[in-house]
């Protein structure tokens, strides 16, 4: 099964505009929205990515970690079992390249769009970027489908009210047909 769990991504484009859009995925059964300021990057599609966007609003200098959102889907292997889900997050995670120090913070099983999902919040030191980095994830089946929903952006931003209102409004918007 192709799969990546976290999109770590290196922003070193110029400050980009966009406006609030809508995604779907017939093939998955899948749809989300995004709001103002998020740019949708099709061309990004590596490891089953149906949906990948950042943050165009960022200021752009040295490199640095950008604020990204993924959706990953794949055929799934894990018949609905949750911990067998965990555990292999817990594994593609060690051996992760480009992070440091990787350590999960929080682990719960929730109720997301009525099926059970993992929400997995994370932190690890990347030193491409020279900054630590940190991610929510979601890790859930639907419809015989593998989903991996992943947030990813600097530790600072990750705690940003704007940047969490935006990410509230992405993984809320989310709708499995």
């Amino acid at each position: 099964m192709k799969r990546i769990v976290l999109l770590l991504a290196i922003l070193s484009t110029s400050l980009v505009s966009s406006s609030q859009g809508k995604l779907s995925s017939e093939d998955f059964d899948i749809s989300m929205s995004y709001p103002e300021g998020w740019r949708h990057n099709p061309q990004i599609t590596a490891g089953g990515i149906l949906f990948s966007l950042n943050d165009a609003r960022q200021e752009v200098g040295d490199m640095k970690l950008m604020i990204a959102f993924t959706i990953v889907a794949a055929e799934s292997i894990f018949k609905g079992d949750l911990k067998l889900m965990s555990e292999a997050y817990r594994i593609g995670l060690k051996a992760r390249a480009g992070f440091e120090k990787t350590k999960i913070i929080s682990e719960e099983i929730i109720d997301f769009k009525g099926v059970k999902a993992i929400d997995i919040t994370g932190q690890a030191n990347v030193p491409i970027a020279n900054q630590k980095g940190c991610w929510r994830i979601l890790l859930f089946e639907y419809d015989e489908i593998y989903f991996e929903v992943s947030a990813f952006t600097s530790k600072k931003e990750f705690k940003m009210k704007s940047v969490q209102k935006d990410l509230k409004f992405m993984f809320d918007s989310i709708v499995l047909d």
